[in-house]
């Protein structure tokens, strides 16, 4: 069996999914975990909550994509004649996913602001 979800954020209702499939009495052979967007964010513990999970249940999950790869995605992109995350909106998403996002992201924004402004220095 795999568990599909639409996001990942915390982790909670696939926990709650692989309790309720471990609890059926059956046997029930778990696989993995696949949702179609991580938010990349931490759990109320501070953690990785994909990281946490996968330890605690020896499961997998995976992800179709994340929240980075989308905003990446659609920056300064026009779809249907409108430009649905600007540079404006994509600093917002900078700076809650540098204060709420797991670490791994968090280098990753870093990274590339580190980036920018080496190209702009380089102007």
């Amino acid at each position: 069996v795999i568990i599909i979800d639409d996001v990942l954020s915390a982790g909670g209702t696939k926990e709650e999914a692989v309790e309720f499939l471990r609890q059926t009495g059956k046997k029930i052979e778990l696989k993995g975990v696949l949702v179609a967007v991580n938010r990349l964010e931490k759990d109320q513990e501070n953690q990785n909550p994909t990281e946490e999970f996968e330890k605690k249940h020896q499961l997998p999950i995976k992800s179709i994509v994340n929240i980075w790869e989308i905003i990446n995605y659609l920056n300064n992109r026009e779809i249907e004649g409108k430009i649905w995350v600007d540079d404006e909106i994509k600093k917002r998403i900078e700076e809650y996913l540098l204060k709420y996002g797991i670490d791994e992201i968090k280098a990753e924004i870093k990274n590339e602001i580190h980036q920018e402004i080496e190209s702009v220095k380089k102007i």
